[in-house]
């Protein structure tokens, strides 16, 4: 039950960040950053 809850605010949490276009930005450059670092350290 406590799981539901926790995983509802965080999808409530994405749909209000999703609408703001600078938040989409800094989340796909923070994504893009974690995923080069990964690569990198596959080498």
């Amino acid at each position: 039950m406590q799981e539901d809850q926790v995983l509802k605010k965080a999808i409530d949490e994405w749909e209000r960040v999703s609408q703001d276009p600078e938040v989409l930005l800094a989340y796909e450059a923070r994504r893009k950053a974690l995923l080069d670092e990964k690569s990198a350290l596959k080498r």
